[in-house]
């Protein structure tokens, strides 16, 4: 509006300027004011402030984009492992442009290369995704289990929990020497607080453990939204069924350490029977090492990359980083004499290991498969277990026997386990030959559409060509 009196201020003094009086005459080039020059006035002031309140709206959403840019910043601000090369940043472009439809194989292949933090949050949700397309769906139980089950994440941000002054406790713990999340109760914290909220009443059986703000926080970094890494964290948890290890029993803990140590013993004995004789139980490293994703003492570039792999493979990925992780020192451990010089090398040492050395671990357990030994160390750990309660109970059978049903069951189990393989690897291959017979039929059927097209095209010509000639016809018979 100021801006309208101005100028109309400016218009009414030349207007006064060019009045006609009996001692002043009237300039040859000044147009008459009319009514219809009024008009224009009004409507170029009216335009210019039209066109300073879409500048000023322009401006305001220009601040906007470059504090959420900043904000983007802010969150990954971390160091990766090594520089992702422009090759393969191309490479993962090309892979979330075909999204799901894109091969399994592919996308592991070029996690093995590397991924580009700017992209790994759309690059997990493309996993998410293709994971989802083809496996089946949660049972129902948890549906009749949970109470909370159907509802969004707005409802369930919106409740109360009883763990909330536990997770409270543990924000400024978690990551407090990262920008985003030192500020106390700040946008980070606040997040964090929510998402544990949130899982905590949707999830009662695990309500809150100490290790999952560490896999929050990382999601977080990578996602835009909090419902978005919501629903990674709840596929994390319940489709790749960590959920197993943040139970109060953490039986799924005792099995992946478990799982370690026989992987240990079968790929390096010397190593295994040196920690054992020690007395080094993996409970003493593996543990802050599986509840945190390795985010207690390792650095975030290589936290990020570990979660890489567990949204790629699950929780077989986290054990595969765990022995790799042994092996990358393998050398140095087997000079230990004492616990503590072990530990000390595993809780300082490693941690501190060159960048490129850690992203050697990560690429060496993504290229491993080892999924039938540990389906088979999970089904000993289990017997195990069961013949130590029968024990307990005083209503188990004599050792002899207990050993040789053992037997009889490892045997069992290593047939029906590579029966499984070799059905998973068979299935492994018809996915992929039906993605195939897909992009080939989808490429014929872009062939059949162009031929179509083209018979259409070449009958409307000989249509074309058939009237010209009879127009020709009738012009000579009317000539003649």
């Amino acid at each position: 509006m100021i801006l309208i009196w101005n100028q109309n201020y400016i218009y009414y003094d030349q207007y006064i300027k060019k009045v006609t009086t009996p001692g002043k005459k009237k300039p040859s080039n000044v147009r008459e004011n009319t009514p219809r020059n009024y008009r224009e006035l009004w409507q170029t002031a009216i335009k210019q402030q039209i066109l300073l309140n879409r500048m000023e709206k322009e401006n305001q959403k220009m601040q906007a984009d470059e504090e959420l840019l900043a904000v983007r910043r802010m969150k990954l601000e971390y160091e990766d492992l090594v520089n992702t090369a422009p090759e393969v940043a191309q490479q993962w472009e090309a892979i979330l442009q075909q999204g799901v439809r894109c091969r399994r194989s592919e996308i592991r292949q070029q996690i093995g290369r590397g991924v580009c933090k700017w992209k790994r949050g759309e690059i997990w949700n493309l996993i998410v995704a293709q994971t989802g397309e083809n496996t089946p769906p949660l049972p129902d139980e948890f549906v009749t289990k949970f109470s909370e089950w159907g509802k969004g994440y707005d409802d369930l941000k919106s409740q109360l929990t009883p763990h909330q002054h536990a997770i409270l406790i543990d924000l400024g713990r978690t990551f407090p020497t990262h920008g985003y999340f030192s500020g106390a109760l700040g946008p980070g914290q606040l997040s964090m607080f929510n998402l544990l909220k949130s899982y905590s009443i949707l999830d009662p059986e695990v309500g809150y453990c100490q290790g999952l703000p560490f896999l929050v926080g990382v999601l977080m970094m990578h996602l835009e939204e909090e419902e978005e890494a919501f629903n990674i964290l709840k596929f994390i948890l319940f489709n790749l069924n960590l959920r197993s290890m943040f139970k109060p029993d953490m039986t799924g803990l005792q099995v992946a350490m478990y799982q370690l140590t026989r992987l240990l013993l079968e790929t390096n004995p010397d190593l295994y029977k040196l920690l054992d004789k020690l007395g080094v139980d993996p409970s003493l490293y593996a543990t802050p090492w599986f509840l945190t994703l390795f985010a207690a003492n390792f650095p975030l570039g290589f936290v990020a990359r570990v979660i890489d792999l567990l949204i790629l493979d699950g929780k077989a990925a986290i054990i595969k980083v765990g022995m790799c992780m042994l092996l990358q020192t393998s050398h140095r451990l087997l000079e230990c004499e004492s616990l503590e010089e072990v530990m000390n090398i595993i809780k300082t040492d490693l941690p501190n290991l060159p960048k490129q050395s850690l992203e050697d671990v990560i690429r060496q357990a993504a290229s491993l498969n080892v999924s039938r030994q540990l389906k088979k160390y999970e089904v000993e750990y289990c017997v195990i277990q069961e013949e130590i309660t029968l024990n307990e109970s005083g209503k188990g059978e004599s050792y002899s026997s207990l050993s040789q049903q053992n037997v009889n069951l490892k045997k069992e189990n290593a047939k029906l386990t590579e029966r499984m393989s070799s059905l998973e690897e068979d299935l492994d291959k018809e996915r992929e030959a039906v993605q195939s017979l897909h992009l080939e039929l989808r490429q014929q059927t872009q062939k059949a559409e162009s031929l179509e097209n083209k018979v259409l095209e070449a009958e409307a010509d000989r249509t074309r060509r058939q009237e010209a000639e009879a127009m020709n016809i009738k012009l000579l018979e009317f000539i003649k």
